[in-house]
């Protein structure tokens, strides 16, 4: 058995292209503050993406967080973040997450556009807005945050 599992593992790494590594090396980590705010009020959410990279254009990864409302609600989310324009200076973004909330025991979905900076020292500094669904609510969403 370990050496059928060694055997998939190394033929899963030598099928990866050795191109696909984007400017910013293979993963890329991202703490964001986000307001979400609707009609009946808002929420304050605080969040982590930790992004593999599949080039300078296209990131994949996995967010969790913890949502600041009546109570303590838990997101577990997959995300896509796509740089049309590769790495520049300042960049647009496009990202699409969705996923699941606890605590809220509902789906979501968050659409949002943004803009990344370009690497100063070790950090770089992103804004974005958008929306988020959770369930059948609908809250604008707009958030600041750090990428390194």
């Amino acid at each position: 058995m370990p050496k059928i599992l060694l055997f998939a593992i190394i033929t899963v790494l030598s099928c990866l292209p050795a191109s696909s590594q984007s400017d910013d090396g293979w993963f890329t980590g991202r703490l964001f503050l986000s307001h979400l705010s609707n009609g009946d009020g808002g929420a304050l959410q605080v969040g982590y993406t930790h992004y593999y990279n599949i080039d300078n254009h296209f990131s994949v990864g996995t967010a969790t967080g913890v949502i600041f409302d009546d109570g303590i609600n838990i997101p577990l989310q997959t995300e896509l973040r796509i740089r049309p324009f590769g790495k520049k200076p300042v960049a647009p973004v496009v990202m699409l997450s969705g996923g699941y909330v606890f605590g809220y025991q509902v789906a979501t979905i968050s659409p949002r556009i943004g803009i990344e900076s370009g690497r100063l020292r070790r950090v770089r500094y992103a804004a974005d807005a958008g929306m988020t669904i959770l369930g059948d609510v609908c809250a604008l969403t707009i958030g600041a945050g750090l990428l390194f």
